[in-house]
């Protein structure tokens, strides 16, 4: 049996399939369950909000999209373009519906940051023995690195729109998400913890955290970081996203100033489909016990990856992704 809000969100969406006009704004309310908010809506309240777009609409519906507004799902300019409104509610409806587990908010939501804070619980992804086979890849130098997070969390998401970001500093999260909103960008916000472990460059100096030496004498860097997803409302902003991160989050000298927290002189983030000035890598994915370890690998290397993984107690798959440029030079030996 279908779930009611599952069966009102198709019922919506179906009304979707024509131009935005009356009925749709008042549905979406329906399906969120925000009758009763609308209808402490006044007048005055509902002009204010909307300011001087949708006018052509209904009361009944910009009643709606006034809530739709508050909500964060509109805003007031989209109701004077139905295509682009459409999309949202539509976007957001299905967000809302699927409740993902990692789900935290909408860049420029009040409690995005305080969201950060909580406790993400790294040490349920250690397991000695997924740990002991990776290990043995980084000795024999078949890989550079991988993450540790939970098996399949940001799988089934609707692909082209989707980036990943990775980091160890919360501040530093913090302040790229209020720099994405004061820059105006729009994404809903997903965040899991991970471990991480990847070769250490010489050329980044003694201050790094986290070093610890194989038996082998191989030098890495083992952390516990956040993996957010962003899902941006229009591709766009993915370009956006990385001209902010070139410009305010990866550093290019020792004493360079104007970046936020905690900059990495490369950092690692990669997009679910191409990206002008982006490199296609293969993640190889291993799954053990409830986990995975993601390991990033250039495209000329994975056959030799998946070989040497190929007799261990892992389910392997591929996927292809398109990585940032420092992180690719990263893959080829370099440390900026």
């Amino acid at each position: 049996m279908l779930d009611p809000l599952v069966l009102r969100l198709f019922l919506v969406l179906s009304l979707f399939s024509a131009a935005l006009k009356a009925g749709p704004l008042a549905d979406a309310i329906n399906t969120l369950d925000m009758q009763l908010l609308a209808a402490t809506y006044s007048d005055g309240k509902i002009d204010r909000l909307l300011e001087d777009a949708g006018s052509e609409l209904p009361a009944s519906d910009r009643r709606a999209a006034a809530v739709l507004v508050t909500l964060g799902v509109l805003r007031p300019a989209d109701l004077d373009h139905p295509p682009r409104a459409q999309k949202k509610i539509q976007a957001y409806l299905e967000i809302v519906a699927r409740n993902h587990p990692a789900r935290l908010g909408r860049v420029g939501d009040a409690g995005l940051l305080l969201a950060l804070d909580r406790d993400w619980q790294h040490d349920e992804l250690v397991d000695d023995r997924l740990v002991e086979i990776l290990a043995a890849g980084l000795t024999s130098g078949v890989i550079t690195g991988y993450d540790v997070r939970r098996q399949g969390i940001y799988d089934g998401f609707a692909p082209g729109g989707t980036l990943i970001y990775s980091h160890s500093s919360r501040l530093h999260l913090k302040q790229l998400l209020a720099l994405l909103a004061a820059e105006g960008l729009s994404a809903w916000v997903y965040a899991t913890p991970k471990t991480a472990a990847f070769l250490y460059r010489e050329e980044w100096g003694t201050q790094s955290n986290g070093i610890r030496i194989l038996n082998s004498g191989v030098r890495i860097i083992e952390g516990q970081e956040i993996a957010v997803l962003f899902r941006f409302d229009s591709s766009d902003d993915r370009g956006r996203f990385h001209e902010l991160i070139l410009k305010y989050a990866k550093r290019d000298s020792k004493d360079e100033t104007g970046l936020i927290a905690s900059a990495w002189w490369q950092p690692f983030y990669y997009t679910d489909a191409p990206l002008a000035g982006f490199e296609p890598i293969s993640l190889v994915i291993l799954g053990y016990g409830g986990l995975e370890a993601t390991l990033t690998v250039l495209e000329a290397r994975t056959g030799a990856v998946v070989n040497a993984f190929r007799d261990s107690a892992v389910s392997q798959r591929i996927q292809r992704v398109w990585v940032n440029p420092a992180f690719h030079r990263f893959l080829k030996g370099d440390f900026k």
